[in-house]
C-alpha cells in the first residue's frame, strides 16, 4: 500500500520527477510507475494501487486538464477524502473539483514560494495522517551527479535537439563510470527550460554535483559548446571549458566534445573527493575517498618516513574495510614502490612481499578493472613483466576508457621493450581524451624513457620537462632528463638536472639509482642511465 497514488498526464513525468522525489524524501511512499507487470491488466492494477493509496495527489497541468484517466482518478479520491490537489501550470481547475483546496507549485521545480510547499505538504500530511520527518539525504558509496539538459541559445530547432543529445550522451558517457552515481536522464530533464539554483537541485536529487552547459551559434560555421562543473552544496564552480566546433562538423566530433567533458568533470570529482579523504571517517563515502585518496597518490618516496607513512596509511585503511579488495591491491602497489623509487631497502624482500599481496587481490577479484591494473602495476614496479602484461592488458580490455589500465599498460609496453610503439600510443589516447587525468605526469614521464630509449634525446628532454612541470616533486624525470642531456652535449643543464634530483632526495647515490633501474626496468635503461651520468655524477 502506497501512502500517495500520483495522478498525472504521461506527458508530464519528466516534471513530476521532482516532486516525487520530494515527497519520497519526506518519508511517504509514492505509486506512480505507470508500467504493468506482464500478464496484469493496465485497469486492475490502476485500481488495486488507488483504492490501497492513503491518498490521491492530482496535478493539474495543461496536460492533464483535460485527461480523462487523471479526473477519474480525482474524482476517486475526492469521494474518498483523500483527495490532494495541487497545480504546476497556470490553468483553470475543472469545476467539479474546485470545492476542494488547490495547492499552487507553478512551474515545479522552482515554482511556489516556501509557503506554498509547506501548505501542500501540510495537506497531504493531514490525509496520511502523519507528519514524518524529512528523510536525510542517504549516504552513498560514491559521489553522485546529475547533467542539467544543457541551454540551447538558438532559435533553430535542430540546435535543440543537438542541445538534448549532448546531454543524452554525457549522462550516458558517466554513468559508465563506476566511480560516479549519475541521475537517469528522465529526473535530469525535469529541470528542462527552468531557471533553477544548482544548491536547489543538490536537495531535490540528493546530488553533490551538478554538470550545467549551454550550446550557441557563433557566426554561421561555428558552434561555442560551454560546459562546468558545480558542486551543490555551496555553488562553487570547479571546472568550466569553452569549446568551439565547426557547425558543419559538430555532429562528427559530438563523441570526442563528451569524452573531453566526461574526461575533465571525472578527473576534478575525483580530485575533490580524494582531497577529502581522512582514515577516520567509516561511512560508506568516506571509504571511498580513502581508497581514492590513496589510489590517486603519486608513487614518489624520496625517504623511508615518506614510504612508512604509505604503508601506515594502508595499513588503517584496510583495518578500517578489511573486505576492500582495492586496498590489497593498493598495499602490493606501495610495497612495489620501494624497489622502484631509489630507497635504501630490500628491494627482493619487498618484491616477494608485494607480488604475494598483488596475487592475492588478482585471486579475490579476478574480473575487476581497478584491482587488475593496480596489482599489475605492482608487479611491473618490481621488474616482474611476465605477469604484469597480460594483468594490464585484462584490465585494459575490461574497461579501455580507464586511465590508469591504459597508462600502467602503456608504461609496461615501453619499459619491457615488448612493445614501445603500442605502449606510446596508449600513453598519448590518455593526454588526449582525459587532458587533466591524475596520471598525466607519469603518461609523459614514460614517453620521455620510450623517446630515450629510441635515441631521440630532444624529445625526450621536452616530454620529461614536461612532466616535472605537471609534478616537479617525482625526481626521476630530472635523473633521466640529465643522462639526455649529456647525450646532447648539454653538460651545465644535465648538472643542474642532477642537483635538482638531489634536492628532492638528499643523500640519493648513483649506485642506489642504477641498481633500483635494473631491478624495476631492466639493463637497458641502466646502461642508458650509467652511460649519461657516470661522467657527471660526484662519486658516491
Amino acid at each position: 500500500m502506497a501512502d500517495i497514488f500520483l495522478s498525472y498526464a504521461s506527458d508530464d513525468r519528466e516534471r513530476i520527477a521532482p516532486l516525487v522525489a520530494a515527497l519520497e524524501r519526506q518519508g511517504w511512499s509514492v505509486w506512480w510507475d505507470r508500467s504493468i507487470p506482464p500478464g496484469r491488466n493496465f485497469d486492475e492494477v490502476l485500481e488495486e494501487e488507488i483504492d490501497a493509496a492513503r491518498s490521491v495527489v492530482v496535478v493539474w497541468t495543461e496536460a492533464s486538464i483535460d485527461s480523462q484517466w487523471v479526473r477519474s482518478e480525482a474524482l476517486e479520491g475526492m469521494e474518498r477524502k483523500i483527495l490532494v490537489p495541487v497545480r504546476l501550470d497556470d490553468v483553470r481547475v475543472p469545476f467539479a473539483f474546485r470545492r476542494v483546496q488547490t495547492a499552487d507549485l507553478l512551474g515545479w521545480p522552482g515554482g511556489g514560494d516556501d509557503g506554498q510547499y509547506s501548505g501542500f505538504i501540510g495537506s497531504v500530511s493531514a490525509v496520511v495522517g502523519s507528519v514524518p520527518e524529512e528523510r536525510p539525504t542517504p549516504v552513498l558509496d560514491r559521489p553522485s551527479i546529475a547533467v542539467l539538459p544543457f541551454t540551447c541559445m538558438s532559435a533553430d530547432p535542430n540546435d535543440e535537439y543537438l542541445a538534448d543529445g549532448l546531454t543524452e550522451d554525457l549522462i550516458t558517457r558517466l554513468s559508465n563510470n563506476f566511480d560516479m552515481l549519475v541521475i537517469a536522464r528522465h529526473s535530469s530533464f525535469a529541470y528542462k527550460s527552468q531557471a533553477v539554483d544548482v544548491r536547489q537541485v543538490g536537495r531535490e536529487l540528493g546530488v553533490s554535483y551538478v554538470v550545467e552547459g549551454s550550446i550557441r551559434r557563433v557566426g554561421q560555421d561555428k558552434f561555442r559548446i560551454t560546459a562546468q562543473l558545480v558542486e551543490t552544496a555551496t555553488g562553487t564552480h570547479l571546472w568550466a571549458q569553452n569549446y568551439d566546433r565547426p557547425a558543419d562538423a559538430l555532429f562528427d566530433v559530438q563523441d570526442e566534445l563528451v569524452v573531453d567533458v566526461a574526461s575533465a568533470t571525472n578527473a576534478q570529482v575525483l580530485e575533490r573527493e580524494a582531497a577529502a579523504a581522512v582514515v577516520s571517517d567509516r561511512s560508506k563515502i568516506g571509504q571511498w575517498r580513502l581508497t581514492k585518496g590513496l589510489g590517486m597518490r603519486g608513487e614518489v618516496y624520496t625517504s623511508r618516513e615518506d614510504y612508512q607513512d604509505a604503508l601506515a596509511e594502508i595499513d588503517a585503511a584496510m583495518e578500517l574495510s578489511p573486505d576492500n579488495v582495492v586496498l590489497v591491491a593498493h598495499k602490493a602497489r606501495i610495497l612495489a614502490g620501494a624497489t622502484s623509487n631509489y630507497l635504501d631497502l630490500d628491494r627482493d624482500e619487498a618484491t616477494v612481499e608485494a607480488c604475494a599481496l598483488a596475487r592475492e587481490a588478482l585471486q579475490r577479484a579476478p574480473d575487476d578493472s581497478e584491482v587488475l591494473a593496480v596489482a599489475g602495476f605492482a608487479f611491473a614496479l618490481c621488474g616482474r613483466f611476465d605477469e604484469a602484461l597480460p594483468v594490464l592488458e585484462r584490465a585494459w580490455r575490461i574497461d579501455p576508457q580507464s586511465s590508469a589500465a591504459a597508462t600502467y599498460l602503456g608504461g609496461g609496453l615501453i619499459l619491457s621493450g615488448s612493445e614501445p610503439d603500442r605502449g606510446m600510443q596508449l600513453l598519448d589516447d590518455v593526454l588526449r581524451r582525459d587532458p587533466l587525468t591524475p596520471f598525466r605526469f607519469l603518461c609523459l614521464f614514460w614517453q620521455g624513457v620510450g623517446h630515450a630509449l629510441a635515441g631521440d634525446s630532444e624529445t625526450a628532454v621536452a616530454k620529461l620537462r614536461d612532466s616535472i612541470r605537471v609534478n616537479p616533486l617525482y625526481p626521476a624525470p630530472w635523473i633521466i632528463m640529465a643522462a639526455n642531456l649529456v647525450r646532447l652535449g648539454r653538460i651545465d643543464e644535465a648538472r643542474g638536472a642532477v642537483e635538482e634530483a638531489l634536492r628532492l632526495f638528499p643523500g640519493l647515490t648513483l649506485d642506489r639509482v642504477l641498481g633500483s633501474t635494473r631491478h624495476t626496468s631492466g639493463e637497458q635503461v641502466a646502461a642508458l642511465l650509467e652511460r649519461g651520468l657516470a661522467q657527471i655524477w660526484a662519486p658516491d
